[in-house]
């Protein structure tokens, strides 16, 4: 398969960047503004967990079959439509008037951003040479962080200024912009994937469905999603209620600092297991090392509620939040090397069972701390499943695979 120009090659992983950025900016938007929403629809947590729960329902039954749609179809058009309907759903949550109708939003919101991930992985596949995914991976999944980081400020200011219905619909409109930039600069993009199989990789369903590192996986993302769910969509509620943090732009620097770290653990999560390789370990040892080291800092997201000040509050979120980031790294590795033939079904797959499962946490959260005033039981839970989630990783590695 003609390989695109290196030009042609970083200015789509530019365009995969920007698409995850506004893939983050459009699903936080609602827990920016959840005080106001919240005040303005008269909605307690247990209510309010329920709408944020919407959109991972959603997002985690589209995944289970959007990635066998993107293995089949053109990903070039594919992508610019999942991209227009999740912005129109976005833009629409601004004209709610109702919990129905942003509920209703929501769901429709989630059904879009599943293509996301299998979207670009794809396109990463059939674009970029073997040696440069990696790369080319690190650059469009930091969005993700970027987006995270942007809107919380973005949102707040625009909520203050004007209200927060103006921030939907702003945040919206800008995918106008990026599919018109996508149309014109994937119009040669590949059609096939002529990536061989690898020797420890699985290549058929079958194949996959009999590796027991698929299973591990699928379990990992079930335990490690609502932990990531939680802190990108209940930790303004949690300022506000908890710590009686004023909405406003000290809570948007608070929310910013753990997204920056996820962000800088997710770019350089994968270099203490490449130094470990280097050094003679084997890839899946090393791999176990990393990730179990991060799930020891995350566990200290257990002392977060006794944090006496600010400071320390925001050093220990850091802390848990930038061991996060490079576990996900990690973990994202070994999700690739499943099958790099079905690897936007293999990802669905995969994200949407852990979807299902953030989303329904995603509502326990909101129930467990109206009953326990308070999130500390949640804080007991974030703790101990980055631990099981590496377990399951680690006891079904396959010693042959590779660390991408």
């Amino acid at each position: 398969m003609r390989r695109a120009a290196d030009s042609t090659v970083w200015l789509i992983c530019g365009l995969l960047f920007c698409a995850t950025l506004l893939n983050y900016m459009d699903r936080q938007t609602l827990a920016m503004a959840a005080p106001l929403i919240q005040k303005e629809l008269d909605l307690d947590n247990s209510r309010f967990g329920l709408l944020l729960s919407a959109f991972f329902y959603s997002y985690g039954l589209a995944q289970l079959g959007v990635g066998f749609l993107l293995d089949r179809v053109s990903v070039r058009w594919g992508y610019a439509l999942a991209i227009l309907w999740w912005s129109a759903a976005g833009a629409a949550t601004g004209v709610a008037h109702t919990f129905g109708q942003l509920f209703a939003c929501r769901m429709l919101l989630g059904v879009g951003e599943a293509a996301n991930w299998p979207a670009a992985l794809r396109v990463v596949s059939r674009v970029v040479p073997p040696e440069k995914r990696p790369l080319a991976n690190g650059i469009f999944n930091s969005g993700s962080s970027a987006g995270a980081v942007i809107t919380p400020s973005l949102m707040i200011w625009l909520s203050t200024r004007w209200n927060w219905r103006i921030g939907f619909v702003a945040i919206g409109c800008l995918a106008l912009v990026w599919v018109a930039l996508w149309l014109w600069a994937s119009h040669s993009l590949p059609s096939t994937q002529d990536a061989p199989a690898k020797a420890t990789e699985s290549s058929s369903w079958p194949e996959i469905l009999r590796a027991p590192r698929f299973w591990g996986l699928m379990l990992a993302s079930s335990l490690a999603n609502p932990c990531y769910y939680f802190y990108s969509n209940w930790l303004p509620t949690y300022f506000v209620q908890d710590k009686a943090v004023v909405f406003g732009s000290d809570l948007g620097k608070l929310v910013t600092i753990p997204f920056l770290a996820l962000g800088l653990g997710s770019a350089f999560g994968g270099l203490p297991a490449l130094r470990l390789i280097r050094a003679g370990v084997a890839p899946a040892k090393a791999r176990a090392i990393v990730l179990g080291a991060c799930a020891l800092c995350m566990a200290s997201v257990f002392f977060m509620n006794g944090a006496k000040s600010l400071y320390a509050l925001m050093s220990l979120l850091f802390v848990v939040a930038f061991s996060m980031g490079a576990w996900m790294a990690n973990y994202l590795s070994a999700v690739q090397e499943v099958s790099h033939r079905n690897v936007s079904a293999v990802s669905g797959v995969i994200g949407g069972v852990g979807g299902f499962c953030g989303a329904f946490c995603i509502w326990a959260v909101g129930s467990v701390s109206q009953v326990a005033h308070g999130f500390q039981p949640v804080f007991a839970a974030l703790a101990v499943l980055p631990a099981f989630a590496t377990l399951a990783i680690v006891l079904t590695s396959e010693p042959a695979a590779e660390v991408i």
